[in-house]
């Protein structure tokens, strides 16, 4: 088994840190870099001597190791990186879509992020660290404790299909399954990927029984809303509506025997035309869903509030839209592993 949690998991490590504090390892934060100035990472206080940035985010063959002073400059204390004036990382002033507003991604050749992405390794004195008030459910515990088989499925939109995600292993649910599987190893895990790009919760509850029930899951990952939150033209759903359709999913997948984590979306580019940018009232739909249906939250949307206070959306987003790259996907799975046992 890869062991890809490892790989993007921020460790903690006693190192000669000038604030005398452990020191937070972070792997592969993503970054998109613009002209010459500077982009903030999510950690300050970074310790000299421990950054590396490459253009991939998992190290390969191929990959391009930047070089500091010559392709990009670091603030220690500040947390940010900058290219300069001879880089050879892409700038992304380059973009097609660099600094459009109220966009529409139909004209424009070209709006992917992937090609300007640069993945940025590093110890900090600071932390970044996820807490949840939720528990596990029970009886998913207790079959993955006796060492059973255990069948989880993921049921959702485009993003839980992996999508923007560079390798199956470093998906949200990838990194969940095998997190799982180390935390339960006497169990044999095994996933069904039951979702579909596009899907609202509309057409969630229509492809439930295929999908979902017929696989005879233990624990199903729900995760719509993205979809839902469009405007009404691009198939969007009202929060109430949205809230109601959560409901029937969960309550019929319950009805057979097996436990739901239902995960909060996370606010798209607020740039982009079709989207209600409303999704905080999605986000609270969720967790109300999840109140009422007696199933465990996992607050996505929280943690992406978090990191969006340090980070530009464009860092996390591998469409520029509303997909997640390989770190969003990491910060789908911080909010999964915070998930109390």
């Amino acid at each position: 088994m890869i062991r890809v949690v490892l790989f993007f998991i921020a460790t903690i490590l006693f190192t000669g840190c000038n604030c005398m504090r452990r020191s937070t390892s972070m792997y592969s934060e993503s970054a998109v870099l613009a002209g010459y100035q500077p982009t903030r990472l999510l950690l300050g206080n970074i310790e000299e001597g421990t950054v590396t940035v490459s253009n991939s985010s998992k190290s390969k063959p191929d990959s391009i190791l930047f070089k500091e002073g010559v392709d990009y400059i670091i603030d220690y204390k500040a947390g940010t990186i900058r290219r300069t004036q001879n880089s050879c990382i892409p700038d992304y002033s380059s973009h097609p879509m660099y600094g459009a507003r109220n966009f529409d991604h139909n004209t424009f050749p070209v709006y992917a992020n992937h090609p300007y992405f640069v993945w940025v390794n590093y110890n900090s004195c600071e932390a970044f660290k996820c807490t949840s008030d939720q528990k596990f459910p029970v009886n998913s515990y207790k079959k993955l404790s006796s060492g059973s088989n255990f069948k989880l499925v993921i049921f959702g939109d485009s993003i839980s299909t992996g999508a923007e995600a560079s390798m199956p292993e470093l998906t949200y649910f990838g990194m969940y399954k095998d997190f799982l599987a180390k935390q339960f190893p006497r169990s044999h895990i095994s996933l069904y990927n039951g979702s579909k790009g596009g899907d609202s919760t509309v057409e969630g509850l229509i492809r439930l029984d295929k999908d979902v029930l017929e696989q005879k899951p233990d624990l199903v990952l729900v995760a719509f809303g993205m979809n839902d939150h469009n405007l009404r033209g691009w198939g969007g759903v009202e929060p109430t509506q949205y809230q109601k359709n959560l409901n029937k999913i969960v309550l019929r997948i319950k009805q057979q025997g097996a436990d739901v984590i239902l995960l909060s979306p996370f606010p798209p580019n607020p740039d982009w035309k079709f989207g209600t940018h409303m999704m905080n009232l999605y986000a609270d739909a969720v967790r109300k869903s999840a109140a009422q249906t007696d199933s465990v939250y996992a607050d996505v949307y929280s943690v992406w509030i978090k990191v969006l206070k340090r980070k530009d959306i464009q860092s996390l987003l591998g469409n520029n839209i509303n997909h997640p790259n390989d770190f969003g996907h990491w910060l789908y799975f911080q909010s999964l592993s915070s998930i109390k046992f």
